[in-house]
């Protein structure tokens, strides 16, 4: 069955069409974030010694994929010679700098698998999920508390939107406060499922909806609303800090530090800077920063306070490193923006490849440095391009068999033909002194 109405100048087969599951977009991510760092191939061979992790928001999911096998390695190597973790630190360090000198060569690394990587979707902890379950619990919680009075009603304080914001939930007057750190605090409790006291320990948090995440290894790629909220945030708290509106700031030092650190800032450094940013009056973002932000539309402006804790509250949640700069926040890599389709796609390719036997050779595969820039585009500031050429079909291979045969055949022909001319000529030569050979 196909759909010949949609216009479409190529045959869709309904077999084509599908919904995937959150496991699969996580892994199709993983593989677009290192296919376009160029650490594995077209053919997911990998080609540096190091994979980085991924990390995807979604409106209705979020996801968390990363290699976690550098953290077996370290515990193999306490196991069997029972070293230190500096020690363990420093034999894996001069390793990674070993790997990624052979990876300039190129070195193949071994094949990607599913199986190699921890990858995780959980089910409505996407950004516009969590907003709507957030707005419940702090309507349910301001049940019984006092409430500010007003001739329209009383009005419960939100402090996961900016200061002053007006909104409406379950007929309820809701306004914004601003208070970054108990929208931090709030958020921590929904993810976890009640109190999250004791949860956020570095490396060793709760479990997420009854799922133990492993160890956080390696660094990271934030794509989606990771990069959305807190891009949002730097520009605005930048625009800010250098325009006449800048008395708005509570403090100024969280903004310079977030600024050199982009973009790979700390998440601790975030979390400083959202103080900041949410407690910006919402009548200054309205009518001066409205548009500025080029991937925050106008319906999205009010929740960026709220996207950013989310941001904060999940990645302390899976047990990151709060201080650690582990974690790149980019919107595109050479100008290609990232997103799971191109993981997807290489998998279907390399199945293609696999029923019609196509071999692809890898020239000159370099991975390329990125540099970030300003408003995170990313360029390649060396390493040489993939050149990718397709060598033969299965035609082709017949095809270069046959001539290679008449080659060889011509080939001996013309070798006999001039060992037999050699011949014929000897024997005249031998003929006219009167000799017989």
């Amino acid at each position: 069955e196909t759909f010949p109405t949609l216009g479409y100048p190529f045959s869709l087969p309904r077999s084509h069409i599908s919904t995937i599951s959150g496991q699969d977009e996580g892994y199709y991510a993983l593989i677009a974030v290192n296919y376009l760092m160029g650490r594995i191939s077209d053919d997911f061979s990998q080609v540096a010694s190091k994979l980085f992790g991924a990390l995807d928001i979604g409106g209705s999911s979020t996801q968390i994929m990363f290699d976690p096998t550098v953290q077996y390695v370290k515990s193999n190597l306490r196991l069997r010679g029972r070293i230190s973790d500096t020690e363990v630190e420093y034999l894996l360090e001069e390793d990674a700098e070993e790997g990624e000198e052979k990876a300039n060569n190129p070195v193949n690394f071994g094949y990607v698998s599913r199986d190699r990587f921890y990858t995780h979707s959980f089910l409505s902890y996407g950004a516009e999920r969590m907003r709507e379950r957030l707005d419940a619990l702090v309507v349910e919680r301001s049940e019984g508390e006092e409430r500010s009075s007003k001739d329209d009603g009383d009005i419960i304080h939100h402090p996961c939107y900016f200061k002053g914001y007006k909104t409406i939930t379950d007929g309820q007057i809701v306004t914004g406060s601003g208070q970054a750190d108990e929208c931090f605090a709030l958020l921590t409790d929904l993810i976890f499922g009640g109190d999250a006291k004791g949860c956020l320990k570095p490396m060793k948090p709760c479990k997420i909806n009854g799922v133990k995440i492993p160890e956080i290894v390696g660094e990271f790629l934030g794509m989606s609303a990771y990069y959305y909220a807190i891009d949002c945030m730097r520009v605005f708290l930048v625009h800010t800090l250098n325009s006449e509106h800048k008395e708005s700031l509570q403090s100024h030092e969280e903004i310079i530090q977030l600024e050199n650190e982009w973009p790979q800032p700390s998440i601790d450094i975030i979390r400083a800077a959202s103080n900041v940013f949410c407690s910006l009056p919402w009548e200054y973002l309205r009518d001066h920063l409205d548009g500025l932000h080029p991937v925050t539309p106008q319906r999205k402006l009010p929740h960026r306070c709220f996207d950013v804790s989310l941001v904060t509250s999940l990645l302390a949640a899976y047990g990151f490193n709060t201080k650690k700069r582990d974690i790149t926040f980019a919107l595109n890599i050479k100008d290609i923006d990232i997103e799971w389709t191109i993981g997807a796609f290489l998998e279907e390719r390399m199945k293609l490849m696999q029923q019609q036997p196509v071999t692809f050779i890898s020239n000159n595969v370099h991975p390329p440095s990125v540099t970030y820039t300003s408003d995170g585009s990313s360029t390649t500031t060396d390493g040489k391009e993939n050149h990718l050429k397709v060598s033969y079909s299965l035609f082709g291979q017949t095809l270069l068999v046959v001539i290679a045969f008449i080659a060889a055949c011509y080939a001996a022909f013309k070798f006999y033909k001039r060992k037999y001319a050699f011949s014929v000529q000897s024997k005249r030569k031998f003929s006219e002194i009167g000799l017989v050979p």
